[in-house]
């Protein structure tokens, strides 16, 4: 788990756990978070994660609150 604040968190997810939700009917779903900092993603990415780089992800945290779905 990632947290944003002391009573909310993100919860971390496997490879495998992850293959199946992009597999599943419900992909359009999934709201993902890619934490990686820019030159990690740019060696490797999957189409539609939203990258908030973990040195920035403290500062972006009330932002992201708002905008993504509890």
């Amino acid at each position: 788990m990632v947290a944003l604040f002391d009573n909310q968190s993100i919860p971390e997810i496997s490879p495998k756990e992850l293959q199946r939700h992009l597999n599943s009917d419900h992909r359009d779903q999934l709201q993902l978070l890619d934490v990686r900092e820019p030159q990690e993603v740019s060696l490797a990415s999957l189409d539609g994660f939203r990258v908030i780089p973990l040195s920035q992800f403290r500062q972006l945290a009330e932002k992201l609150l708002q905008e993504l779905d509890p």
